[in-house]
């Protein structure tokens, strides 16, 4: 299990990360972003593009609620709700990777519809 301070910055990761995508924020996006879809897509307009175009929900978010923060197998995930624009819930998880500075990033997303009153 991470600890308090890695949870706190995990939510914080997280966090900045969907601010950056939902307010087109490529800075934030790319710092945050896969080192992967870093690589794969070079600036830093690319890698948000791909991810609002990707992860729509992502880019709508109006509203985030953390659900867990847990460890399996070596691979530290979060587990979160986000609210759109349009109302409509999704349950997104990160997968999270630390670098050797000891910051957070995301490694692999995924997001699935969440109907009801989550948030």
């Amino acid at each position: 299990m991470p600890t308090n301070t890695d949870a706190d910055s995990i939510r914080t990761a997280v966090e900045v990360f969907v601010w950056g995508v939902s307010n087109n924020n490529a800075k934030a996006v790319y710092a945050l972003a896969p080192r992967a879809e870093q690589k794969r897509y070079g600036s830093e307009q690319a890698v948000l593009t791909a991810f609002s175009a990707s992860h729509p929900p992502l880019a709508y978010a109006q509203q985030l609620t953390f659900d867990s923060i847990t460890q399996s197998r070596g691979q530290t995930s979060a587990s979160f709700y986000i609210k759109d624009k349009q109302g409509l819930q999704w349950h997104a998880s990160f997968g999270m990777t630390q670098d050797n500075a000891g910051a957070w990033h995301i490694a692999n997303c995924a997001i699935e519809a969440a109907p009801g009153t989550l948030i």
